[in-house]
């Protein structure tokens, strides 16, 4: 599933508008339409400001699937309306892996950049004493 159509299924479940998204994030409504139809590139900020208009994480939004199930907590009295995703074990021990995975290989960028600046630094130490 595409991102902006696990941001449709989700708008959909918290009951929202297209309207009431692209105010909340400041943007007009056709903007905000591509943004579901897939036909723009979304940015790691609108999937942020996304995800704070859910009241959910980016990995929320990010492992969503047709399989996940919608617990909605909204109380129209209470001060802090949230709104859940609860994923079933099996997904849940997926996207446990995917998570970790995903660690995994920014350590292993890290360490490698690590690698490169003092490469980088030794090259201009040496080139420094010439």
């Amino acid at each position: 599933m595409k991102i902006g159509e696990k941001i449709r299924k989700m708008r959909d479940l918290k009951g929202l508008s297209q309207d009431n998204m692209a105010h909340a994030m400041g943007i007009s409504t056709s903007a905000y339409g591509k943004i579901e139809r897939d036909e723009t590139e979304i940015t790691l900020n609108k999937l942020e400001e996304i995800s704070k208009v859910f009241q959910v994480s980016v990995f929320d939004i990010l492992k969503f699937d047709e399989q996940s199930v919608f617990v909605n907590t909204f109380d129209n009295k209470a001060t802090n309306n949230k709104g859940n995703f609860i994923f079933n074990q099996h997904n849940l021990d997926f996207a446990k892996q995917a998570y970790s995975d995903a660690s995994d290989a920014y350590k292993n960028t890290i360490e490698t950049q690590k690698n490169l600046i003092q490469h980088l630094n030794n090259t201009i130490e040496f080139l420094k004493k010439k």
